[in-house]
């Protein structure tokens, strides 16, 4: 049986330029182009086959950026079996001690929110509004992916977000 940690997506020489040059079209006048192209080129270079560690790398640079320091914890490291949806979501909170979880605006279409509040899980909604921030657009477009915000306001990302 192959796990989601396992599974692999090669990404060709090909692709790899392919994406390079799309960055560099899009976001080459941004102001932070130079510092998170390079972070980008050694993820990108680092050949990395798996996935996960790809997009892991990603989600490192990421916590960097934002200054975030807590723990990562995989839900498949805390041995939780034949659970999906809700239910794992309360047994992930559970195994880790939680009194809260955030839900995104979606969030609460799936959740059970009785079983959370049974057993002391306060569930709370999550409703994030874009700050505006300089694009290389004319008028903000709010949504686009967090590469769009590193390459614009790489430096300035504490004071963009709060």
């Amino acid at each position: 049986q192959s796990s989601f940690r396992s599974d692999t997506v090669v990404f060709s020489d090909k692709e790899r330029n392919k994406l390079l040059n799309r960055l560099f079209h899009l976001y080459s006048k941004a102001k932070y182009f130079p510092q998170i192209h390079e972070h980008l080129l050694k993820i990108l270079e680092s050949r990395e086959d798996s996935l996960l560690n790809f997009n892991m790398e990603f989600i490192h640079l990421a916590r960097s950026i934002f200054n975030i320091k807590n723990e990562l914890i995989f839900s498949s490291d805390l041995d939780l079996t034949d659970l999906n949806s809700s239910s794992l979501i309360l047994a992930i909170c559970m195994k880790l001690n939680a009194n809260q979880y955030l839900v995104g605006s979606s969030g609460s279409a799936y959740l059970k929110e009785k079983e959370f509040v049974s057993k002391g899980i306060k569930i709370s909604q999550l409703d994030y509004t874009f700050h505006p921030y300089r694009q290389q657009c004319p008028s903000f477009v709010s949504g686009l992916s967090s590469l769009d915000f590193f390459y614009n306001c790489y430096l300035e990302t504490q004071d963009v977000i709060f």
